[in-house]
């Protein structure tokens, strides 16, 4: 190894330990911020038995909770002076007097809007001022509720008077949240609820641990509890208090986390590593000269901080999503030579925590508060799934002993485009790719077991193929083996991919791909056993 290689491996790994610091920050950041608040649906109550439901829930929550204030949650067209005055041509499901709002705030209960029904333009900032003046703690924004681009300024100017949180409500938040906290808005917290018509289906145990599960799993801190019943929403309050304290949590009224971002040096050091990597990958796979590949290093150092001056975020996603791609590929370039037949369980644990560092280092370029509340995602998170399995595709195409080619090879590859075809369908929340109750089933028994559960397409698939295809030996390089690496390296995008859902505490993140890796090496392992078993191999022996 030269000294210009050493150089550069040196700023790899002060890339991995600026990460490293930012993720420490980032698990003090999460581990301050763990008081949750339980909301009841005044809609809820009201329609249960109207003010007598109200009036039972109240004397059943103080029973459980003589300090604290209860929380309310309730949508604008429910207050029948709202109703009349902005939504008249909706029908009233319910009509809770003004007189009713007025009462529980005098008597100290919190209250947030619920905005879920949608409001003309003309009519917004009218809309956004009477609400406000009514002092709620905060505003709940959902579909089909839009914020106009033209009424944000204003919208700020209100919640900043009135020191008004706003609900980042999951899977239900207008998309222009971003540019509000863009403008310098920082009061958000996250919100999970379920319809009426979910609560129904799902069993009592069954919302208890889908609440708990947001809270542990996802940085919510705020759940609405939508129970028919008073007494249903005092015993599930109960229930989740006790679940919510036994993860390390507690009760409290709605606060905003706060911000975080870290420091311009330690991501200049990340970005020495990201170009750092990648002129010691060209090394390997190109004939470029020193001198060349000097120049190519320090044009990047360079591009790094005009990017990042010139562009801003948009500079720090590309960076991560970049790394999402150069991980894995640097991993399998650097070290699938290195681990001979006999050497699969070495190779796994070794490329793993290539693509865990890989994942850190990705997570770093967009480690704020904006990504750790979801109010921005991960771009290009279905992309960052197939592009490294692609590339490395594409580097391999070379080795792959082509003259051996048969039907079977034909058909494991065409099994592999179609699993990928699947992950990409499956992957994210939206998924549009049904998953089976066997699944379903399987998932809610590694929760129970696991705490945290690994992801099916790691610790099923991809770790085992892997931990399989680092073992064939000479076998590698024929054209089945190559599907089942392609296959493989599926555990590894994944590891990489866990990262970048930032609004999951890192240590759900880091305890997910443990989980994931232990289950897959025992499964590869297995696997591998099976295989020299089934065809009476030895470890030094090939076939066909």
């Amino acid at each position: 190894m030269n000294l210009f290689s050493r150089i550069l491996w040196l700023c790899v790994y002060l890339a991995v330990l600026a990460a490293l610091m930012i993720g420490a920050a980032r698990v003090q950041w999460e581990g301050q911020y763990r008081t949750v608040t339980l909301a009841a649906n005044l809609g809820d109550l009201y329609k249960s038995r109207g003010v007598d439901a109200v009036e039972s829930y109240l004397q059943g929550f103080k029973n459980i909770e003589s300090q604290r204030p209860p929380t309310f949650t309730v949508s604008p067209q429910e207050i029948q002076e709202f109703h009349d005055q902005f939504f008249p041509s909706l029908p009233a499901e319910v009509a809770i007097p003004h007189q009713m709002l007025e009462a529980l705030e005098e008597n100290g209960a919190t209250i947030f809007w619920k905005l879920d029904a949608w409001v003309p333009s003309d009519r917004f900032e009218a809309f956004l001022s009477a609400l406000l003046e009514a002092h709620p703690a905060g505003l709940l924004f959902m579909a089909p509720f839009t914020l106009y681009p033209e009424h944000l300024n204003k919208l700020l100017q209100l919640l900043k008077t009135h020191s008004a949180l706003v609900g980042i409500v999951e899977f239900a938040t207008p998309s222009d949240m971003e540019q509000l906290y863009q403008l310098g808005y920082h009061g958000f917290v996250r919100v999970h609820t379920l319809k009426t018509e979910e609560r129904v289906a799902l069993s009592d145990r069954e919302t208890i641990d889908r609440y708990a599960r947001a809270v542990v799993e996802r940085n919510v801190r705020f759940l609405e509890l939508r129970a028919i019943t008073p007494e249903q929403i005092v015993t599930e309050y109960t229930s989740l208090q006790r679940e919510i304290s036994r993860a390390g949590f507690s009760l409290a009224t709605p606060s905003a986390p706060a911000s975080f971002a870290p420091s311009p040096l330690i991501l200049a050091l990340v970005w020495l590593g990201l170009v750092s990597l990648l002129t010691l990958l060209l090394e390997r796979l190109t004939r470029l000269s020193l001198r060349w590949l000097g120049v190519l290093w320090v044009a990047g150092l360079f591009a790094g901080p005009v990017g990042f001056f010139l562009l801003g975020e948009l500079m720090q996603q590309s960076a991560a999503w970049f790394t999402t791609i150069l991980a894995p590929v640097a991993a399998f370039v650097f070290l699938s030579g290195r681990f001979g037949e006999g050497h699969g369980l070495q190779f796994l644990l070794t490329f793993s925590a290539f693509s865990l560092l890989g994942g850190l280092v990705a997570a770093a370029f967009v480690s704020t508060d904006a990504y750790f509340l979801q109010i921005q995602e991960f771009p290009g998170v279905k992309a960052a799934l197939i592009l490294p399995i692609v590339c490395i595709a594409l580097l391999v195409l070379h080795q792959i002993e082509w003259a051996k080619l048969r039907a079977l090879d034909v058909i494991l590859g065409a099994v592999v485009g179609v699993l990928l075809v699947i992950v990409l369908l499956r992957s994210g929340n939206a998924s549009t790719w049904p998953v089976s109750e066997s699944e379903v089933a399987l998932r809610s028994w590694l929760e129970e077991l696991l705490i945290v559960r690994p992801r099916v397409k790691e610790f099923l698939i991809g770790h085992p193929l892997l931990l399989l295809w680092s073992g064939l030996g000479v076998l590698r390089w024929r054209p089945w083996a190559v599907a089942v690496l392609l296959a493989g390296l599926l555990g590894q995008v994944s590891i990489i991919n866990s990262f970048e859902h930032l609004h999951t505490p890192l240590w759900v993140t880091l305890l997910r791909t443990f989980h994931g890796l232990w289950l897959g090496a025992g499964l590869g392992l297995l696997l591998q056993f099976s295989l020299r078993s089934l065809l009476r191999l030895s470890p030094a022996r090939s076939v066909d």
